[in-house]
């Protein structure tokens, strides 16, 4: 009789275990975030997005008022740091974007280095 009184409370109690764990949220975690590095093909600033092009392969990101913008370190916008060509390291989780990074283009010489006499 009391194994039997067990036996029932155990299988009674399953259920509400179960329910309990399928019920639980889930909360995004780090691992849900991917990182892309490539180029940046196009960009519309009006609507926060942007294609990034990575190896041949074209990624479609959206920025909100949380995505960190990132310039050689240091903290800036989205108009300073994406534009077409430009090369960025985007961490996001299925396209939006949380960080966005790239470094200012290097400064090209105004006139080109003399040739060298023979």
């Amino acid at each position: 009789m009391r194994s039997s009184i067990l036996v029932c409370v155990g299988a009674l109690s399953l259920p509400l275990a179960a329910g309990t764990v399928l019920a639980a949220p889930v909360a995004a975690t780090a691992t849900d975030q991917a990182t892309a590095e490539g180029t940046v093909k196009s960009v519309d600033a009006k609507a926060g997005t942007f294609v990034l092009t990575v190896v041949g392969k074209d990624i479609n990101i959206r920025t909100n008022a949380q995505t960190k913008f990132l310039l050689d370190g240091k903290d800036s916008t989205m108009e300073k740091v994406v534009h077409a060509g430009a090369k960025l390291k985007v961490t996001h989780a299925d396209g939006l974007a949380s960080s966005i990074s790239g470094n200012a283009p290097k400064s090209r010489p105004s006139t080109p280095p003399a040739k060298p006499k023979k």
